[in-house]
């Protein structure tokens, strides 16, 4: 006959397994990497657009430079990715925002997989 703690253990690693099994179930699994997939790439391409901003500005953020072009937040924008659509924020300025090279080169590289996915 088993002891209390020895039933105790056979209960918790049940329960842990059965846990752990369906949290890995193969659809959950994928959905999961998806996310946090998507969440990593869109915290690197952010800053990005933040520095590419900053370089064009040539001042960091919360800094006023004497040419009157002044940050006004962040737009979002989204195009095709490798896992479904990518949003990103993209800085935008009072007045004209100028083009954004990073935003232009994802969004060529976001259609041409989309082109070869659908084909």
């Amino acid at each position: 006959m088993k002891s209390v703690t020895q039933n105790l253990e056979s209960l918790t690693y049940q329960l842990v397994s059965d846990r752990v099994e369906a949290a890995l179930e193969p659809g959950r699994v994928l959905a999961i990497i998806e996310d946090t997939t998507h969440k990593i790439i869109g915290r690197a391409l952010n800053h990005a657009l933040e520095k590419e901003i900053s370089e064009a500005l040539d001042r960091e953020a919360y800094v006023h430079g004497a040419d009157g072009r002044y940050r006004n937040g962040t737009r979002k924008v989204s195009f095709p990715w490798l896992l479904g659509r990518l949003t990103l924020h993209k800085p935008v300025l009072r007045g004209a925002t100028p083009p954004s090279m990073l935003l232009s080169a994802l969004r060529r590289a976001g259609k041409a997989t989309a082109e070869l996915l659908a084909g």
